[in-house]
């Protein structure tokens, strides 16, 4: 690899971001590191690819390409990852976006902050303190207030990918001066979504 390519694919690196598809992937693997915090990863040490070559006598050509998020060991002692990330061949890494003002060590510090945010404050909380009670939601760390339905629905994954999944929706009313108006906070997930 020339200088100048090795220069040019570092730049390029430096305006990318993991795809959605490779995301889930090394958030099924780690669950408790949230997409911010992967891409400041990948911009701070980007990618290492792995190529299988095949070699004949007359030609030579690559049959597999795979990428390797490579780190180390002191960031992924941190962070409780492993220091290098092999990618399945099947999955798609990379989406790149033009950016010309990326700051890696904000962008690191924003996503380390964010990640222990959400560490410690679920999503969805519904407490119910007795079967005639009214139940307490608190939705993104905020409780709402006058509930008119909550409702929550979630199922185990079956055999097939849009067997399982989860329905979560909240109906609270809103005061505003003399209006008074409806709010619903809904969503489905996984095989619910497909409904």
């Amino acid at each position: 690899m020339s200088f100048y390519y090795a220069e040019k694919e570092m730049n390029r690196m430096k305006e990318a971001f993991f795809s959605k598809e490779a995301i889930e992937y090394l958030q099924s693997i780690y669950p408790h590191v949230n997409k911010s915090m992967f891409n400041g990863l990948l911009n701070m040490y980007g990618l290492k690819s792995n190529n299988k070559i095949t070699d004949k006598s007359w030609c030579s050509h690559i049959v597999e390409t795979r990428y390797s998020l490579v780190i180390p060991e002191e960031v992924s002692e941190v962070l409780a990852i492993a220091n290098e990330i092999t990618f399945p061949e099947t999955v798609n890494v990379l989406y790149h976006v033009p950016s010309n003002n990326i700051d890696v060590v904000d962008a690191l510090r924003y996503a380390y902050e964010h990640m222990v945010e959400q560490d410690n404050q679920p999503l969805l909380v519904i407490e119910l303190e007795s079967e005639t009670a009214v139940p307490k939601v608190i939705y993104k760390g905020k409780e709402i207030k006058l509930k008119r339905n909550v409702f929550f629905d979630w199922e185990t994954d079956g055999a097939y990918p849009t067997e399982g999944g989860l329905t979560y929706a909240i109906e609270h009313f809103e005061r505003h001066a003399s209006l008074t108006t409806i709010n619903r906070i809904e969503r489905k997930v996984k095989g619910h979504a497909y409904d």
